[in-house]
């Protein structure tokens, strides 16, 4: 797969920046009717979790959430946000994703 070198160099340069931006707007609208799809409790994958918005809202819904994303310095960011450890991982190094009942993937793959 080729990355555009870019677009990484931009999130490992302003995560930060990003994350300080996406605090306090909540979550991905569409989220919600995502996590009404599940039952309560269900494993989620947040593929691609940036600084942590979403994953944020998934835990406070009350789902089990693994939280991933392909930067280090994003992942940094969201662990911040979310006390919990983020894995840096790009999408096709993932190997496990039928331990999810569910895979949300906000922003990440347009």
């Amino acid at each position: 797969m080729t990355h555009d070198r870019a677009t990484l160099q931009f999130y490992d340069r302003e995560a930060a920046a990003y994350g300080a931006r996406s605090d306090g707007i909540g979550a991905s609208k569409p989220l919600t009717a995502f996590l009404a799809t599940l039952a309560q409790g269900a494993t989620v994958l947040d593929l691609g979790c940036g600084t942590g918005r979403d994953t944020q809202a998934i835990i406070a819904a009350g789902f089990t959430v693994t939280a991933i994303d392909g930067r280090a310095e994003m992942a940094r960011e969201a662990e911040k946000r979310t006390g919990r450890a983020v894995r840096v991982l790009l999408f096709e190094d993932l190997d496990y994703l039928e331990a999810f009942a569910g895979i949300w993937a906000s922003a990440s793959r347009h």
